[in-house]
């Protein structure tokens, strides 16, 4: 609760600004983002709206200008958080000119309740712990058992098992390990056929039977609910537009990277027009990472040597290693024990991940056959010509074979599809280069509008000539593909590969 208002001071008196300043270069591409929380906060009347020409006639009124950073990967067009950035210019901005003892006492009311059941947990602020009701528990536990009774079930009967799974994997936050292969038969099942219940989920739901007949379950620390351990060490970290900087005072060291110059023309980019991807954001998670790999705690570091220990020979008689599944599996088991008995978390890091990428790389291997002009002639055989799907799926074969495209170049990856081909961007010409209809074609070309491994959008053609093979041919394909786009009316500036209604040629088609 906030026991008084503020009214700041200033250091010294701020300059009347005639016009307010610029928006920052991000703030343009998040221009109905801004407007949106604008109009909410008015409504709300949190946010008083002025005529842009008030602040020159008022005293003592000053404008920062807006800003907006990436929420994830969402493009900032759609949504973004808003920064209003009190802190701009440097050397002469609000935050310079505010007094260090303008501030907010805030002080916090006691909680309402000491024992109560709420989110489908018990909480106990008496003994500061948390707890799943016994019915809950009765409830997963009889959903378990029906399991291997069965060789067959149903993905209601999933989803409904790991509903209740998912609520114990909120207290026991390692038992998540034992739900992946339950999770995977349920993404796999169908909803009208029952599917056979795999080795690895019967081996799940007899681990986390385990689980639930452990008595620990029945009263857990809020403080291991919630991860709030006190932290054996504590680094700072930040980031600016020159570079990055961590301190760690336990150890009195400290780290300074500084950006190349290449790295400070992206963030002056960002500033002023907001058209690169170094944003804070990224920049923030820079400082993270280096603090990372340059402060590696001991503890984590056993925790992956003995995950490659269970990876080459496990713990077995016969010496055989551990699957990526059961290496994880047991790394969490290990962390919980730690947890629940001794009050400390070994802790996992980057470099872990890394590891168990590897590792899983490693243990199911996946070997690519390059394609064959055996395999070209055996997919012509089984399709037929006079389709115009069939049409648009043995152009898109050819040209991918040809140019070498990757799939998500120009095929669609479920509902998602990228605009690197477009029907407009394939071209047909002679033997001299020049523009020609499709029947006098010798080469055809096709331009793509930024390519996966093209970082910067730039356009790259490719060009390839007719080929004697009455099958296999780089401007028969294209042939095919324009037919087939005409069928379905496709437009010069929509993907080559579009079948109408916002569906096209699809990768599983292919597989």
């Amino acid at each position: 609760m906030v026991g008084h208002d503020v009214i700041p001071t200033w250091s010294q008196p701020l300059e009347r600004l005639r016009r307010p300043p610029a928006n920052h270069g991000s703030a343009r591409q998040a221009l109905n983002v801004i407007v949106k929380n604008l109009r909410k906060g008015q409504d709300a009347n949190h946010y008083l709206v002025l005529d842009v020409d008030l602040p020159d006639q008022l005293d003592d009124v000053t404008c920062s200008p807006f800003g907006a950073v990436q929420k994830g990967d969402i493009p900032l067009a759609e949504d973004a958080r808003v920064i209003h950035d009190l802190s701009y210019p440097p050397g002469d901005s609000v935050n310079d000119h505010t007094e260090a003892g303008s501030t907010i006492d805030i002080f916090y009311d006691r909680a309402w309740f000491t024992r109560w059941q709420a989110l489908g947990l018990c909480w106990d602020l008496h003994q500061v712990t948390v707890s799943i009701p016994d019915n809950k528990i009765a409830k997963a536990e009889g959903r378990l058992l029906a399991i291997p009774a069965a060789q067959t079930t149903m993905r209601k009967a999933l989803n409904e098992l790991l509903g209740s799974l998912r609520q114990v994997c909120t207290c026991v936050r390692s038992a998540t390990a034992f739900v992946q292969s339950i999770g995977d038969l349920c993404c796999s099942a169908s909803r009208s056929r029952r599917v056979i219940i795999s080795k690895a989920a019967h081996d799940d739901v007899r681990w986390f039977l385990v689980v639930l007949r452990t008595a620990r379950l029945n009263s857990i620390p809020l403080s291991q609910f919630a991860a709030l351990q006190p932290p054996d060490w504590h680094i700072f970290m930040d980031a600016s537009d020159r570079g990055l900087c961590a301190l760690f005072p336990g150890w009195g060291e400290y780290l300074q990277v500084e950006f190349t110059v290449d790295e400070q023309a992206r963030i002056r980019a960002l500033n002023r027009q907001g058209t690169s991807a170094f944003g804070i954001n990224l920049r923030e998670l820079l400082s993270a990472t280096f603090a990372s790999i340059v402060w590696v705690d001991a503890n984590a570091a056993q925790l992956g040597d003995f995950a490659v220990y269970l990876w080459q020979w496990a713990m077995n008689h016969r010496g055989r290693g551990n699957t990526c599944l059961t290496v994880c599996a047991k790394l969490s088991a290990v962390r919980w024990y730690h947890r629940s008995n001794l009050g400390y978390d070994p802790g996992v890091n980057a470099g872990h991940a890394l590891l168990l990428k590897g590792i899983r790389r490693f243990t199911s291997l996946v070997l690519k056959q390059p394609i064959a002009v055996a395999i070209l002639c055996s997919v012509h055989a089984r399709i037929n010509l006079s389709q115009p799907r069939s049409q648009l799926l043995w152009g898109g074969l050819l040209l991918a074979y040809f140019l070498l495209l990757r799939r998500s170049e120009y095929l669609h990856l479920g509902r998602r599809h990228h605009t690197y081909v477009l029907l407009g961007n394939v071209s047909f010409h002679d033997a001299g280069g020049n523009p020609c209809s499709s029947p006098k074609a010798k080469i055809v070309g096709v331009t793509l509008h930024g390519v996966k491994n093209n970082q910067f959008g730039r356009e790259e053609c490719r060009y390839h000539q007719k080929s004697g093979n009455r099958i296999n041919c780089s401007v028969h394909a294209a042939r095919w593909v324009m037919k087939g786009a005409a069928a379905f009316s496709t437009q010069k500036h929509q993907s080559a590969l579009l079948t109408g209604g916002g569906t096209g040629i699809a990768a599983k088609e292919l597989v």
